[in-house]
């Protein structure tokens, strides 16, 4: 086998690394767009957006690894040689080290080893050292009781840190050991081992479980949750169809931001202005925060124009935003106009009327909406198509992230009142780069919301795909606002207790393990008249074959 020697003292800041102009993708096997970026060894940040076959629900930022936030420059080179190490461990440089890791990892799985290993190597810093063989037992037990807690940013303690966390933490501390002879810079002691030969398991303090970890919602958060969700879905989402239909023929020649053809804002937003008069439409109203920031920039209480949505004016003149600086020159034109058709909230001024949730009448599905709140209404409904997919399938973050707007199958008929429902996607967890096509048989409901996912997508950004992103955090307490506020009480829906909810709670009732062998078709139902009714597990696929019934 052959040796790596590492030099020591003042030669081995200057020593060059023996990956020293490599490209990294190259190096790992990852396939690049060819017009996107190459990284290579020595740039002091590692773009891989153009990485093809990443999964989608990974992060922008999570696509970059940036070395320059390591204090020191000596170990942002051998913060590189770890990180190329773990990508690449079929290099002829790696595969000679009796203790480097022989699977390659994931994007992800890097950029999260970066980021604990940029603390480790900060708070060194902070403590005085300069070299990886000053490094003792005693910083490594002192590093890891300071991150048993997780502090805000002013150092005051929040509450304690997961074991998870702790273990990775540890893992990165001593998997620096297994890579110091590969290291052109600087490296621990051979003799010296953090934590010796207790794992990083055990030095997080894990506890093994059976089974999975992650707790299901409770009976009476997914319960009320799942029927606001299908409420939205079964009985709201044909009319946010059609509102959605209608901000986008708001604006329907958008014209590119570089065409010298296009008419100077001067005109075009005397054109919208002149619209309302002739149609006798009222203008938009602007919403209450914006209000309040006019009336504390100065702007006078009695001024016609103080809630007047000028954003919905710029929309409808096909521009992205209002610059207040054409004020001035659109005041006299645009207050007449205000004087003769007045100001209405735009949106829903004739809704339709729709049964509540609980069965006690009818209401109008909405309220009168300004620009802003339809279109907070359409993300809503795109949100609780997330809830009612994730809750009904069991699938994974990554899975939906996958789905598209053809995801559908054609329904099978397989006899009288029996019929199956499949998806089609991708698998991602646990598998190669770019993830593997799966099915999913699945009930109608679940089904019928990937159908109207499908309708609410936003044609641009969500790429042919039924989300944009499946950032789940602040869309899920918009919702939850929405439902246990003054519009819910009005549709008649029931509250939802405020606990922290995340999509693999929510999926866990109904994830159901890989399996062989028949599978159950479930007839149609509709869940929105039983709105107490906790749907059946959807059953997925077994991997070696059709599921039959």
């Amino acid at each position: 086998m052959t040796t790596l020697h590492r030099p020591t003292g003042l030669a081995a800041a200057f020593s060059p690394s023996v990956f020293r102009g490599e490209d990294v993708c190259a190096a790992a096997g990852l396939p690049v767009h060819g017009a996107g970026p190459h990284p290579h060894f020595d740039d002091a940040i590692w773009d891989f957006t153009g990485v093809i076959g990443l999964p989608r629900y990974l992060a922008r930022y999570a696509r970059i690894l940036s070395f320059t936030e390591i204090l020191n420059p000596q170990w942002r080179y051998l913060a590189k040689e770890f990180i190329f190490a773990r990508l690449a461990p079929d290099h002829p440089a790696v595969r000679e080290l009796a203790h480097a890791f022989r699977i390659p990892v994931q994007i992800a799985t890097v950029h999260g080893r970066l980021t604990m290993l940029t603390g480790w190597l900060n708070w060194l810093t902070e403590q005085g050292v300069d070299n990886l063989a000053e490094v003792t037992q005693q910083h490594c037990a002192a590093y890891l009781e300071l991150r048993k807690k997780v502090r805000d940013k002013h150092g005051v303690v929040v509450r304690d840190s997961s074991p998870g966390y702790r273990m990775h933490m540890v893992a990165v501390i001593q998997e620096l050991g297994y890579y110091k002879e590969l290291f052109s810079a600087d490296g621990y002691l051979s003799a010296f081992r953090p934590w010796g030969r207790r794992t990083a398991y055990s030095v997080a303090g894990m506890v093994r479980r059976a089974g999975n970890t992650t707790p299901p919602l409770s009976s009476d958060v997914f319960q009320p949750l799942v029927a606001a969700a299908l409420y939205v879905v079964e009985v709201l989402a044909p009319h946010v169809m059609e509102l959605q239909q209608q901000l986008l023929e708001m604006v329907p020649n958008r014209p590119g931001r570089n065409n010298r053809k296009r008419p100077v804002w001067r005109v075009e937003v005397a054109q919208a202005i002149d619209r309302h008069i002739q149609e006798a439409d009222p203008f938009d109203v602007a919403l209450d925060h914006v209000i309040a920031e006019r009336l504390a920039d100065g702007w006078d209480p009695d001024d016609p124009l103080l809630r007047v949505n000028l954003i919905s004016l710029a929309h409808e003149s096909g521009r992205h935003a209002f610059h207040y600086t054409w004020l001035p020159t659109l005041r006299g034109h645009l207050e007449k106009a205000v004087s003769e058709v007045g100001l209405s909230k735009r949106w829903g001024r004739t809704a339709a009327l729709v049964e509540r949730a609980d069965g006690r009448g009818s209401v109008p599905w909405t309220l009168p909406m300004n620009t802003t709140e339809a279109r907070l209404q359409v993300s809503q409904a795109r949100t609780a198509c997330l809830i009612a997919l994730a809750a009904l399938t069991g699938m994974r973050k990554s899975e939906l992230a996958e789905l598209s707007d053809g995801c559908r199958l054609p329904p099978e008929r397989l006899g009288e009142g029996r019929v199956r429902y499949r998806l089609k996607g991708k698998v991602i967890k646990g598998r190669k780069l770019g993830g593997e096509h799966d099915q999913w048989v699945t009930i109608k409901q679940a089904y019928d919301t990937a159908g109207v996912a499908a309708s609410l997508a936003d044609p641009v950004k969500s790429d042919g795909h039924l989300f944009k992103s499946l950032s789940f955090f602040t869309p899920y307490e918009w919702f939850l606002t929405w439902v246990n506020g003054p519009e819910g009480r009005r549709l008649g829906l029931a509250p939802i207790p405020e606990v922290p909810v995340s999509l693999r709670m929510l999926g866990e009732p109904s994830r159901w393990k890989w399996r062989t062998g028949p599978v159950v078709c479930w007839p149609p139902r509709s869940i929105s008249s039983t709105f107490r009714w906790l749907p059946p597990r959807a059953m997925r696929t077994a991997p070696v074959g059709p599921s039959r019934c």
